[in-house]
């Protein structure tokens, strides 16, 4: 799962904050920000796109889903 590279850095009182500001920058499509949250090399598995560096996956994700609204 994507968010499982997340959590390898983190302890667990900093997973909220953590999860939070992922949630924020990719509402807002801020790709650098939340690359910054993986390690570095991280790659994401998706059905739909593939084996991508996680840089890939979220500009391909940007571009197909730009009018997209998250609720939390």
């Amino acid at each position: 799962m994507v968010l499982s590279s997340l959590f390898i850095v983190c302890n667990v009182n900093k997973k909220e904050t953590l999860v939070q500001r992922y949630l924020t920058y990719l509402e807002h499509g801020e790709i650098d920000k939340i690359v910054s949250l993986f390690s570095k090399g991280s790659m994401v598995k998706s059905p739909l796109y593939g084996e991508k560096t996680a840089r890939q996956f979220y500009e391909a994700l940007k571009r197909e889903t730009q009018q997209s609204v998250l609720t939390y």
